[in-house]
């Protein structure tokens, strides 16, 4: 199984400074490391013609870069061990043009030793320099001077300070798990995360993946590379402690792999000996056959019952508390899954006001009374991860705490107490209406609009398919996509995001083509919403229309709405429709002065309202989606 391992690493001159030459030997497995034979292979890219190798190089930067500067960065990454060391050199290469492209001097070297539980463990050392490639040519000491914006000649190659930032890591990381799950789900393997533990750990959870939740309850532990290859005499005491800890837990993730390699070989094998045994043994072939799986499930039990490592595992898995804590959360999620049969009608997360806080506004918003009948709960006090319910009957799991009931009349009732709601609501709304304002006083005017409405003329696509394919873009600032997805997946259709990348010419170029392929494939293309650019008229949409205006893009979007494809645009997707020109033109780039536009209301910020609509047509494919 693949995992995710990618640290950064700077060097600088310090007490526990290795130079770069130093380092360069260590990986490359020169000099005194050249008896290591965990050596695959070794490259070096955009090297200037000046410095006869890359020792050279380093050499020069060790000696000409001033004395507090970060002389290299190296970035360490794991690689799978089900891959072939051609493979994996393959996607090094991939990751690193992408990553540094011709910008950036760098080297690598790819190992493969042996574990200490007797795998491979093939890995990378990527060493890069941080300062931009320039096309100035100047002497070896010159490219490592402090750089000279007003006259480039007589400077060095410009520091980019982008590798200072703490986005960039996370970015790198981003990359590198992109990257590695392509090539995994063309393998049919499992995917990794860059996400901590602590994240897939969360993630998990709110998946109700409880085994993973389970598997996944352990620190990350770290070790620095010289504590865990340097001889037990010649560590420390507090260095021996970490190493024992490590190597535990290394052994305790193998077995926990391991064991679940014998369970899926132990499954396989007893199915195929029940099929044998159903079937008439009538030749030889098939006897020595059954024999042969009878032993090898019994080596299989024997291995799982006896082995320390093994059976270490398979006691955690299988412990009472951990099952006690499985089937609580079970019932815990079943509850929760009442919402989709209208058992759970709304609910709203209890906050700093506490359950009247949260009483207050769900009533308010629904014009829904209550009656509370219980002295024993504290209506204002802090209750953290706590969720005020609202269900067609009362709830039976171990942490909830019955409340009363809701009314059809707009008024309060807690412990036999009368609140009037309407009084309530004028003063929350009132207090600070002098500054900020949340209705205006205006003429209203009105406008006779035909009603169109006909049971004979309804449009209708000419697209006929069972379950249409949907493609979501998803770009830098929305948020809504996974709900649009949800929604499409329940309701029939056959929904994919497509994420829009920013972080290089060379993403958004992928990203477009990714787009363009897609929608060749689909009926419905959906712009989502979010806070894209920011969520105003002036900047609101501008990015997402910016994307749509893409010349490529924008011959596949006329395509896919000449064969009748549906566009849906969600809040700065429907933004993104009115500033690209396809509402309410149905095309890009048709918007003039005179086009209609977006604008700020009266009392110019957001208010959250409910608003009356009314159909007055039924000339559009919208209307087909409720149907």
């Amino acid at each position: 199984m693949a995992i995710f391992h990618l640290r950064m690493k700077k060097s600088k001159r310090g007490s526990k400074y290795t130079p770069p030459t130093a380092h360069l030997d260590y990986i490359n497995r020169d000099e005194k490391y050249d008896k290591k034979e965990d050596l695959l292979f070794k490259e070096v890219r955009n090297l200037p013609e000046e410095f006869n190798d890359i020792k050279d190089f380093w050499k020069c930067a060790e000696t000409y870069e001033r004395k507090n500067s970060n002389l290299y960065r190296e970035l360490e990454i794991s690689l799978p061990r089900e891959f072939t060391p051609e493979e994996n050199k393959k996607m090094v290469d991939g990751f690193c043009e992408n990553l540094f492209g011709k910008e950036y001097v760098y080297n690598y070297a790819i190992h493969n030793p042996k574990s200490f539980d007797g795998d491979m463990q093939p890995h990378v050392h990527i060493m890069f320099f941080e300062r931009k490639i320039d096309d100035i040519k100047r002497d070896k000491d010159k490219y490592f001077k402090r750089y000279n914006s007003k006259n480039i000649e007589k400077g060095g190659w410009r520091k980019d300070k982008k590798w200072n930032e703490r986005s960039t890591l996370k970015n790198i990381r981003k990359e590198w798990e992109t990257f590695l799950n392509f090539e995994l789900e063309k393998k049919g393997l499992e995917k990794v995360s860059a996400k901590s533990l602590k994240d897939q750990k969360r993630d998990a959870e709110n998946n109700n993946d409880y085994k993973k939740v389970y598997e996944l309850n352990r620190e990350a532990i770290n070790i620095d590379g010289k504590i865990l290859y340097r001889k037990e005499s010649e560590l420390s005491d507090k260095e021996k402690v970490k190493k024992r800890i490590f190597i535990k837990s290394r052994i305790l993730k193998a077995g926990t792999d391991l064991m679940k390699k014998l369970l899926e070989k132990l499954k396989k094998l007893e199915r195929e000996y029940e099929d044998l045994k159903r079937d008439k043994i009538g030749d030889l072939e098939n006897l020595e056959r059954l024999r042969g799986l009878e032993e090898s499930v019994r080596d299989i039990k024997k291995k799982m019952s006896k082995d320390k490592i093994e059976n270490t595992v398979y006691n955690l898995m299988t412990d009472k508390k951990y099952y006690e804590f499985l089937n609580e959360n079970k019932k815990i999620d079943k509850e929760l899954k009442n919402t989709k049969d209208k058992k759970i009608v709304s609910a709203m997360v209890i906050k700093m006001g506490g359950v009247a806080e949260a009483l207050s506004k769900m009533s308010f918003g629904n014009r829904l009374g209550f009656e509370i009948n219980n002295k024993d709960v504290d209506l204002f006090s802090l209750k953290p991860a706590s969720i005020l319910i609202e269900s067609t009957e009362e709830l039976s799991y171990k942490n909830a705490i019955y409340l009363g009931e809701v009314t059809d009349k707009f008024e309060g009732k807690v412990n036999g107490e009368n609140i009037n709601l309407e009084e309530v609501e004028a003063t929350w709304l009132n207090k600070l209406n002098p500054i900020f304002p949340y209705k205006l006083e205006e003429k209203i005017e009105t406008y006779d609009i035909k009603n169109k409405i006909s049971e004979k003329k309804i449009y209708k696509s000419s697209i006929t398919i069972a379950k249409p394919r949907v493609v979501i873009a998803a770009f830098p600032g929305t948020n809504s996509e996974y709900d649009i997805y949800n929604r499409f997946n329940e309701n029939g259709g056959e929904a994919k995001i497509t994420l829009l990348r920013n972080l290089t010419q060379n993403h958004l170029t992928e990203s477009v083509d990714e787009m363009c392929k897609d929608l060749k494939n689909s009926q419905i293309f959906v712009l989502p919403g979010g806070f894209s650019a920011g969520d105003e008229p002036d900047g609101s949409g501008k990015f997402m229309a910016a994307v749509l205006q893409n010349p490529k893009l924008m011959d596949e979007i006329k395509a896919f709405l000449d064969r009748d494809g549906l566009i849906l645009g969600v809040c700065n997707g429907f933004q993104a429709l009115v500033k690209s020109g396809l509402l309410p033109y149905g095309e890009i780039g048709n918007v003039h002065e005179n086009s209609p536009t977006l604008t700020f209301n009266k009392i110019g910020r957001h208010i959250s309202q409910i608003v009356k609509t009314k159909i007055v047509t039924n000339n559009s494919p919208n209307l087909l989606l409720n149907s």
